[in-house]
Protein backbone atom coordinates (compact mmCIF):
# COMPACT_ATOMS: atom_id res chain seq x y z
CA UNK A 1 0.00 0.00 0.00
CA UNK A 2 2.52 2.03 0.12
CA UNK A 3 3.69 5.09 2.67
CA UNK A 4 1.41 4.71 5.69
CA UNK A 5 0.71 7.35 7.92
CA UNK A 6 -1.38 8.46 11.41
CA UNK A 7 -3.16 11.01 10.94
CA UNK A 8 -3.00 12.01 14.65
CA UNK A 9 0.44 11.36 14.86
CA UNK A 10 3.53 12.98 13.96
CA UNK A 11 5.70 9.70 13.88
CA UNK A 12 5.00 7.80 10.35
CA UNK A 13 5.01 4.31 9.60
CA UNK A 14 7.07 3.17 6.28
CA UNK A 15 6.64 0.23 4.55
CA UNK A 16 9.33 -0.87 1.98
CA UNK A 17 9.61 -3.59 -0.38
CA UNK A 18 12.51 -5.47 -1.21
CA UNK A 19 14.84 -3.60 -2.92
CA UNK A 20 16.66 -5.80 -6.62
CA UNK A 21 20.19 -4.81 -6.70
CA UNK A 22 21.66 -5.93 -10.09
CA UNK A 23 25.34 -7.12 -10.05
CA UNK A 24 27.61 -6.34 -12.95
CA UNK A 25 28.90 -9.08 -14.94
CA UNK A 26 32.75 -9.27 -16.57
CA UNK A 27 32.25 -9.40 -19.89
CA UNK A 28 34.21 -12.26 -22.15
CA UNK A 29 36.41 -10.83 -24.98
CA UNK A 30 35.59 -12.59 -28.39
CA UNK A 31 36.68 -9.80 -30.58
CA UNK A 32 38.76 -6.62 -30.28
CA UNK A 33 36.88 -3.85 -30.80
CA UNK A 34 33.50 -6.01 -31.68
CA UNK A 35 30.78 -3.46 -31.43
CA UNK A 36 27.95 -4.29 -29.01
CA UNK A 37 24.96 -5.83 -30.06
CA UNK A 38 21.51 -4.10 -29.76
CA UNK A 39 19.22 -5.48 -26.66
CA UNK A 40 16.43 -8.46 -28.05
CA UNK A 41 13.47 -6.78 -28.63
CA UNK A 42 10.99 -6.95 -25.59
CA UNK A 43 8.68 -10.55 -25.82
CA UNK A 44 5.20 -10.36 -26.35
CA UNK A 45 2.22 -12.62 -25.33
CA UNK A 46 -1.01 -11.34 -27.68
CA UNK A 47 -4.03 -11.33 -26.16
CA UNK A 48 -7.46 -9.80 -27.66
CA UNK A 49 -8.72 -8.59 -24.63
CA UNK A 50 -6.85 -7.43 -21.39
CA UNK A 51 -8.48 -6.59 -17.81
CA UNK A 52 -7.20 -3.82 -15.62
CA UNK A 53 -8.81 -2.44 -12.48
CA UNK A 54 -9.55 -3.71 -8.84
CA UNK A 55 -10.62 -6.62 -7.38
CA UNK A 56 -14.11 -5.91 -8.75
CA UNK A 57 -12.94 -6.35 -11.76
CA UNK A 58 -11.62 -9.79 -11.35
CA UNK A 59 -14.91 -11.29 -12.26
CA UNK A 60 -14.87 -9.20 -15.96
CA UNK A 61 -11.74 -11.07 -16.27
CA UNK A 62 -12.76 -14.31 -15.22
CA UNK A 63 -16.47 -14.45 -16.97
CA UNK A 64 -14.18 -13.60 -20.35
CA UNK A 65 -12.17 -16.69 -19.08
CA UNK A 66 -9.01 -15.79 -17.23
CA UNK A 67 -8.69 -16.29 -13.43
CA UNK A 68 -5.43 -13.85 -13.68
CA UNK A 69 -3.94 -16.66 -10.78
CA UNK A 70 -7.16 -16.10 -8.81
CA UNK A 71 -9.61 -19.28 -7.58
CA UNK A 72 -12.02 -19.25 -10.60
CA UNK A 73 -13.19 -21.66 -12.39
CA UNK A 74 -13.15 -19.68 -15.16
CA UNK A 75 -14.73 -21.17 -17.96
CA UNK A 76 -13.35 -19.33 -22.01
CA UNK A 77 -16.72 -17.97 -23.53
CA UNK A 78 -14.61 -18.92 -26.73
CA UNK A 79 -13.58 -17.01 -29.67
CA UNK A 80 -11.32 -14.40 -27.90
CA UNK A 81 -8.20 -14.67 -25.30
CA UNK A 82 -8.23 -12.66 -22.18
CA UNK A 83 -5.63 -11.22 -20.11
CA UNK A 84 -6.89 -10.85 -16.47
CA UNK A 85 -4.13 -7.99 -14.99
CA UNK A 86 -6.40 -6.83 -11.83
CA UNK A 87 -5.03 -5.41 -8.54
CA UNK A 88 -6.94 -5.53 -5.46
CA UNK A 89 -7.48 -1.77 -4.26
CA UNK A 90 -6.47 -0.45 -7.63
CA UNK A 91 -7.60 3.66 -7.89
CA UNK A 92 -6.61 5.89 -10.36
CA UNK A 93 -7.32 9.05 -9.08
CA UNK A 94 -4.24 9.64 -7.52
CA UNK A 95 -3.62 11.79 -4.40
CA UNK A 96 -3.05 10.81 -0.74
CA UNK A 97 -5.92 8.54 0.45
CA UNK A 98 -7.72 8.51 4.18
CA UNK A 99 -8.34 5.22 4.97
CA UNK A 100 -11.15 4.35 7.48
CA UNK A 101 -8.51 2.97 10.00
CA UNK A 102 -7.06 6.96 10.61
CA UNK A 103 -3.98 6.01 8.56
CA UNK A 104 -3.41 7.26 4.81
CA UNK A 105 -1.52 5.98 1.82
CA UNK A 106 -0.32 7.19 -1.43
CA UNK A 107 0.32 4.26 -3.54
CA UNK A 108 -2.46 1.87 -3.21
CA UNK A 109 -2.87 -1.28 -5.50
CA UNK A 110 -2.36 0.41 -9.49
CA UNK A 111 -0.77 3.83 -8.29
CA UNK A 112 1.74 3.59 -10.91
CA UNK A 113 -1.01 2.24 -13.13
CA UNK A 114 0.57 5.01 -16.09
CA UNK A 115 3.66 2.70 -16.13
CA UNK A 116 2.31 -1.02 -15.11
CA UNK A 117 -0.44 -0.30 -17.88
CA UNK A 118 1.44 0.85 -20.86
CA UNK A 119 3.78 -2.16 -19.89
CA UNK A 120 0.80 -4.75 -20.36
CA UNK A 121 -0.31 -2.76 -23.29
CA UNK A 122 3.14 -3.91 -25.07
CA UNK A 123 3.52 -6.92 -23.98
CA UNK A 124 -0.08 -8.23 -24.72
CA UNK A 125 -0.75 -5.99 -27.53
CA UNK A 126 -4.64 -6.24 -26.97
CA UNK A 127 -7.32 -5.14 -29.56
CA UNK A 128 -10.01 -4.25 -26.53
CA UNK A 129 -9.17 -3.27 -22.83
CA UNK A 130 -11.58 -2.87 -20.00
CA UNK A 131 -11.02 -0.82 -17.46
CA UNK A 132 -13.37 -1.24 -14.30
CA UNK A 133 -12.08 0.40 -10.91
CA UNK A 134 -14.98 1.58 -8.09
CA UNK A 135 -14.47 1.43 -4.21
CA UNK A 136 -11.37 2.91 -4.08
CA UNK A 137 -11.88 5.40 -5.91
CA UNK A 138 -14.67 6.90 -3.98
CA UNK A 139 -12.42 7.67 -0.65
CA UNK A 140 -11.06 10.86 0.58
CA UNK A 141 -8.51 11.98 -0.40
CA UNK A 142 -5.74 15.11 -0.39
CA UNK A 143 -4.36 16.30 -3.45
CA UNK A 144 -1.12 16.47 -1.53
CA UNK A 145 -0.12 15.50 1.77
CA UNK A 146 -2.65 15.08 4.62
CA UNK A 147 -3.14 17.91 6.12
CA UNK A 148 -6.67 19.29 7.40
CA UNK A 149 -9.55 17.95 5.99
CA UNK A 150 -9.52 16.02 2.42
CA UNK A 151 -9.83 18.34 -0.33
CA UNK A 152 -11.34 15.74 -2.48
CA UNK A 153 -14.51 14.17 -1.33
CA UNK A 154 -16.98 12.47 -3.74
CA UNK A 155 -20.68 12.86 -2.66
CA UNK A 156 -21.30 16.45 -1.16
CA UNK A 157 -22.91 18.88 -3.48
CA UNK A 158 -22.24 18.22 -7.21
CA UNK A 159 -19.94 20.37 -8.61
CA UNK A 160 -18.32 22.18 -5.99
CA UNK A 161 -15.94 22.55 -3.50
CA UNK A 162 -14.30 18.98 -2.65
CA UNK A 163 -16.70 17.15 -4.90
CA UNK A 164 -15.79 19.23 -7.72
CA UNK A 165 -11.93 18.52 -7.18
CA UNK A 166 -12.26 14.40 -7.03
CA UNK A 167 -14.38 14.06 -10.09
CA UNK A 168 -11.72 16.23 -11.86
CA UNK A 169 -9.15 14.61 -10.65
CA UNK A 170 -10.63 11.07 -11.43
CA UNK A 171 -11.36 12.41 -14.99
CA UNK A 172 -8.39 13.52 -16.17
CA UNK A 173 -6.86 10.15 -15.39
CA UNK A 174 -9.42 8.14 -16.38
CA UNK A 175 -8.77 9.95 -20.03
CA UNK A 176 -5.05 9.91 -19.70
CA UNK A 177 -5.48 5.94 -19.52
CA UNK A 178 -8.11 5.61 -22.73
CA UNK A 179 -5.44 8.12 -24.29
CA UNK A 180 -2.72 5.49 -23.28
CA UNK A 181 -4.60 2.36 -24.54
CA UNK A 182 -6.05 3.95 -27.93
CA UNK A 183 -2.25 5.15 -28.62
CA UNK A 184 -1.09 1.63 -28.75
CA UNK A 185 -4.51 0.73 -31.28
CA UNK A 186 -7.04 -0.98 -28.43
CA UNK A 187 -10.22 -0.40 -28.10
CA UNK A 188 -11.08 0.20 -24.91
CA UNK A 189 -14.39 -0.37 -22.65
CA UNK A 190 -15.15 1.64 -19.51
CA UNK A 191 -17.14 0.22 -16.80
CA UNK A 192 -19.14 2.54 -14.56
CA UNK A 193 -20.11 0.79 -10.71
CA UNK A 194 -22.60 -0.54 -8.81
CA UNK A 195 -23.59 0.37 -5.71
CA UNK A 196 -21.45 -0.96 -2.53
CA UNK A 197 -22.75 -1.93 0.48
CA UNK A 198 -20.49 -2.99 3.61
CA UNK A 199 -22.05 -5.03 6.46
CA UNK A 200 -19.01 -3.29 8.32
CA UNK A 201 -15.41 -2.38 7.97
CA UNK A 202 -13.23 -4.07 5.09
CA UNK A 203 -10.67 -5.67 6.17
CA UNK A 204 -12.62 -7.09 9.71
CA UNK A 205 -10.10 -8.36 12.34
CA UNK A 206 -9.12 -11.90 11.89
CA UNK A 207 -8.79 -11.78 7.91
CA UNK A 208 -6.75 -14.33 6.77
CA UNK A 209 -3.34 -12.97 5.26
CA UNK A 210 -4.34 -9.31 5.43
CA UNK A 211 -1.62 -7.06 6.85
CA UNK A 212 -2.30 -4.88 10.11
CA UNK A 213 -2.58 -1.89 8.59
CA UNK A 214 -5.47 -2.99 6.05
CA UNK A 215 -7.79 -4.20 8.84
CA UNK A 216 -11.05 -2.08 8.93
CA UNK A 217 -9.32 0.15 6.03
CA UNK A 218 -12.51 0.64 3.88
CA UNK A 219 -16.17 1.19 4.65
CA UNK A 220 -18.02 3.36 2.11
CA UNK A 221 -21.38 2.75 3.90
CA UNK A 222 -24.09 2.69 1.16
CA UNK A 223 -27.09 3.87 3.53
CA UNK A 224 -28.38 7.20 4.46
CA UNK A 225 -29.26 7.01 7.73
CA UNK A 226 -26.38 6.22 10.47
CA UNK A 227 -27.83 3.30 12.04
CA UNK A 228 -26.67 -0.17 13.83
CA UNK A 229 -26.81 -2.34 11.86
CA UNK A 230 -24.68 -1.95 10.13
CA UNK A 231 -21.96 -0.39 12.21
CA UNK A 232 -22.21 3.39 12.28
CA UNK A 233 -20.36 5.14 10.32
CA UNK A 234 -16.99 7.25 12.58
CA UNK A 235 -14.96 10.47 11.12
CA UNK A 236 -11.58 8.71 10.89
CA UNK A 237 -10.33 12.52 10.75
CA UNK A 238 -11.77 15.67 12.80
CA UNK A 239 -14.27 17.58 10.46
CA UNK A 240 -15.35 14.79 8.07
CA UNK A 241 -19.01 14.45 7.29
CA UNK A 242 -20.87 11.38 6.00
CA UNK A 243 -21.59 10.95 2.97
CA UNK A 244 -23.48 7.57 1.42
CA UNK A 245 -21.90 5.49 -1.09
CA UNK A 246 -25.01 5.54 -2.89
CA UNK A 247 -24.20 9.26 -4.04
CA UNK A 248 -20.37 8.66 -4.51
CA UNK A 249 -21.16 5.87 -6.92
CA UNK A 250 -23.89 7.67 -8.85
CA UNK A 251 -21.49 11.12 -8.83
CA UNK A 252 -18.98 8.68 -10.36
CA UNK A 253 -20.40 7.09 -12.70
CA UNK A 254 -21.62 10.67 -14.05
CA UNK A 255 -18.16 11.04 -14.61
CA UNK A 256 -17.70 8.02 -16.43
CA UNK A 257 -20.73 8.93 -18.44
CA UNK A 258 -18.84 12.41 -19.30
CA UNK A 259 -15.49 11.22 -20.02
CA UNK A 260 -16.65 8.65 -22.43
CA UNK A 261 -18.62 11.06 -23.62
CA UNK A 262 -16.28 13.88 -24.90
CA UNK A 263 -13.85 11.33 -26.64
CA UNK A 264 -16.75 11.21 -29.03
CA UNK A 265 -14.82 7.75 -30.44
CA UNK A 266 -16.56 5.01 -31.31
CA UNK A 267 -13.38 2.68 -30.00
CA UNK A 268 -14.12 4.10 -26.99
CA UNK A 269 -17.24 2.56 -24.69
CA UNK A 270 -19.38 2.51 -21.18
CA UNK A 271 -20.45 -0.69 -19.91
CA UNK A 272 -23.48 0.19 -17.75
CA UNK A 273 -22.17 -2.51 -15.03
CA UNK A 274 -24.34 -0.74 -12.63
CA UNK A 275 -27.49 -0.90 -14.64
CA UNK A 276 -27.32 -5.05 -14.04
CA UNK A 277 -26.50 -5.39 -10.30
CA UNK A 278 -28.61 -2.58 -9.15
CA UNK A 279 -32.65 -3.29 -9.85
CA UNK A 280 -35.08 -0.81 -9.45
CA UNK A 281 -36.98 -1.19 -6.19
CA UNK A 282 -39.38 1.47 -5.30
CA UNK A 283 -39.09 3.82 -8.12
CA UNK A 284 -35.43 4.22 -8.34
CA UNK A 285 -32.68 1.94 -8.40
CA UNK A 286 -31.46 0.12 -4.78
CA UNK A 287 -28.87 -1.82 -3.83
CA UNK A 288 -30.24 -5.83 -3.96
CA UNK A 289 -28.13 -9.23 -2.83
CA UNK A 290 -30.59 -10.93 -5.22
CA UNK A 291 -31.29 -10.16 -9.12
CA UNK A 292 -33.34 -11.51 -11.59
CA UNK A 293 -32.09 -13.42 -14.27
CA UNK A 294 -31.25 -11.93 -17.68
CA UNK A 295 -33.19 -9.92 -18.93
CA UNK A 296 -34.92 -9.08 -16.38
CA UNK A 297 -32.16 -7.99 -13.61
CA UNK A 298 -33.29 -4.44 -13.57
CA UNK A 299 -36.58 -5.63 -12.11
CA UNK A 300 -37.46 -5.89 -8.11
CA UNK A 301 -36.84 -9.23 -7.48
CA UNK A 302 -39.54 -9.48 -4.61
CA UNK A 303 -42.25 -8.91 -7.27
CA UNK A 304 -40.64 -10.35 -10.96
CA UNK A 305 -38.60 -13.62 -10.09
CA UNK A 306 -39.86 -14.34 -6.56
CA UNK A 307 -38.37 -17.71 -5.57
CA UNK A 308 -36.02 -17.51 -8.95
CA UNK A 309 -33.66 -14.67 -7.84
CA UNK A 310 -29.93 -15.00 -8.26
CA UNK A 311 -27.70 -14.19 -5.07
CA UNK A 312 -25.56 -11.74 -7.25
CA UNK A 313 -23.69 -10.26 -4.49
CA UNK A 314 -20.96 -11.17 -2.08
CA UNK A 315 -21.61 -11.11 1.73
CA UNK A 316 -19.14 -8.06 1.53
CA UNK A 317 -22.03 -5.67 -0.27
CA UNK A 318 -18.96 -5.28 -3.08
CA UNK A 319 -17.83 -7.90 -5.03
CA UNK A 320 -19.92 -10.63 -7.31
CA UNK A 321 -20.69 -13.78 -6.52
CA UNK A 322 -20.20 -16.71 -9.31
CA UNK A 323 -23.34 -16.69 -10.11
CA UNK A 324 -23.47 -13.15 -10.16
CA UNK A 325 -20.05 -12.69 -12.28
CA UNK A 326 -21.30 -16.40 -14.55
CA UNK A 327 -25.31 -15.79 -15.13
CA UNK A 328 -25.54 -11.85 -15.41
CA UNK A 329 -22.21 -10.09 -15.96
CA UNK A 330 -21.33 -12.58 -18.74
CA UNK A 331 -25.02 -11.84 -20.20
CA UNK A 332 -24.07 -8.90 -21.00
CA UNK A 333 -20.05 -8.27 -20.89
CA UNK A 334 -19.50 -11.48 -23.53
CA UNK A 335 -21.63 -9.98 -26.35
CA UNK A 336 -20.59 -6.55 -25.41
CA UNK A 337 -16.56 -7.32 -25.82
CA UNK A 338 -17.48 -9.44 -29.24
CA UNK A 339 -19.14 -6.50 -30.68
CA UNK A 340 -16.46 -4.33 -29.93
CA UNK A 341 -13.88 -7.05 -30.76
CA UNK A 342 -15.82 -7.09 -34.22
CA UNK A 343 -16.42 -3.50 -34.67
CA UNK A 344 -20.14 -3.41 -34.52
CA UNK A 345 -22.23 -1.42 -32.75
CA UNK A 346 -21.58 -2.36 -29.31
CA UNK A 347 -25.48 -2.43 -28.69
CA UNK A 348 -25.34 -4.99 -25.53
CA UNK A 349 -22.48 -2.41 -23.67
CA UNK A 350 -25.29 0.12 -22.70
Amino acid sequence: MGRIRRISKVSRVKRGGLVAVALASVAVLLAACAPAKPPPPPPTDPHDVLVVGDSIAYSFGCVLGDSGGGAGPCPSPGGFSTQNEIVGGCTISGGTILLYNGLTTDTPGCGDWPTSWAAHADKFTPKVVIIATSGWEIMDRWSGGPNGVPDRQWGGTPGSGPQASAQSAYQSSLAGAINLFRSRGAKVIVSNSAYLNPPEPQFPPGTPNAPDFIIRAWYERYPVTNTNPPEPWQAPVAGLTYRPSKAKVEQFNNAITNVVSSFGDPGVVKFDFFKHFDPTIGGSPAYSDNICPPPNDGADPSTTCPGTALDARDLDGGHLTPSGGHSILAHYLVPCVEEVLAGDPPTSCS
